[in-house]
């Protein structure tokens, strides 16, 4: 695992934890990620939400995604890109 790889698995946050409504994911990149992609996967490892990250930036990075399509449980979400890929999981009630 390199410095960058720690940098940013350190400072992706999922708040509130457990969710209720909305997932809010935040985290600072030091630098500039090709083709970014945020990816949710539910307990079972079914992919249930994906998107495309066009606008992040150098540096802080707000992310707000909707969860009331999702069942109460545990989930996985991969922030990934050519340069590197980082988890974190959050419990939806």
């Amino acid at each position: 695992v390199s410095i960058e790889e720690n940098e940013l698995k350190q400072a992706l946050t999922i708040h509130p934890n457990p969710v209720v409504d909305n997932i809010n994911i935040s985290f600072y990149s030091i630098s500039k990620l090709t083709n970014p992609a945020l990816e949710l996967y539910d307990a079972t490892g079914r992919l249930v939400n994906s998107r495309k990250l066009n606008h992040l930036v150098i540096g802080f990075n707000k992310i707000e995604i909707p969860s009331s399509n999702l069942d109460a449980g545990w989930y996985l979400i991969v922030v990934k890109s050519q340069e590197k890929i980082t988890t974190n999981r959050f419990l939806k009630k």
